[in-house]
């Protein structure tokens, strides 16, 4: 701290200091009022032509966050929010957990194409219906499909990958074993992602494919209807 103030100075830091050389002295007109976790070392090189007041402040207690802690939080709310999806699927869409494994292991580069299309396509589609008396109920609805799919897009790459893996072996293909494969499948997704670069890499073409994966099996789904009806 340098310089020449010529009236009243109201300071408040954590720390102050004061160059103790007569170059650097630091001059007050009138009276120099502070406010610091400690007072000033060398508060005897500063000329001060009023009164000195010194206010003690308590220093703020921070906090540390445990990096590991937060990963190991995030990483157990992916695992419980994907065997809740799954959970959930297996209830209402048994057909579509038996085979989302397809879309991972020979449709993989299909999926990710059909997402990226699905995630740039329907937000235009769904303005444009807005502007139409007929489509505004139908903008609604796909916006919240919309966000739905985009939300679970993880956890559906998760599940297939396991449904994938436990249906190599006949010792690992059974509900019980296919939710625990849940585990580990989404712990090591959950890593990769945490690598500079190459996660951002993966999170994105995750991302697609999850997206993919739920829209592909609603074309499926719907000609082999067509099929059936005719």
């Amino acid at each position: 701290m340098i310089g020449a103030v010529g009236r009243d100075v109201d300071l408040g830091a954590t720390n102050i200091t004061v160059y103790d050389d007569e170059e650097n002295s630091f001059f007050v007109g009138n009276n120099f009022n502070y406010s610091s976790e400690k007072e000033i070392e060398h508060i005897g090189d500063i000329t001060v032509r009023g009164k000195v007041k010194f206010n003690k402040e308590e220093a703020e207690e921070v906090e540390e966050t445990n990096g590991i802690g937060n990963y190991v939080v995030d990483a157990l709310g992916e695992i419980v929010f994907t065997i809740a999806i799954f959970a959930s699927l297996l209830f209402l869409a048994p057909k579509f957990v038996e085979k989302s494994k397809e879309y991972v292991s020979t449709r993989g580069l299909l999926a990710a194409a059909v997402g990226l299309a699905f995630t740039l396509l329907v937000p235009i589609v769904a303005v444009i219906l807005l502007f139409t008396v007929v489509g505004i109920s139908i903008a609604f609805t796909m916006a919240f499909i919309y966000g739905a799919v985009l939300m679970i897009n993880n956890a559906i790459v998760v599940i297939a990958i396991s449904q994938f893996i436990c249906n190599k072996s006949d010792k690992l293909n059974t509900t019980w074993k296919k939710l625990l494969m849940i585990i580990p499948v989404t712990l090591v997704l959950f890593l990769i992602k945490l690598i500079p670069f190459v996660g951002d890499i993966v999170g994105i073409v995750v991302f697609f494919v999850g997206v993919g994966i739920v829209t592909l099996y609603q074309f499926d789904r719907r000609r082999k209807q067509k099929e059936i009806n005719e």
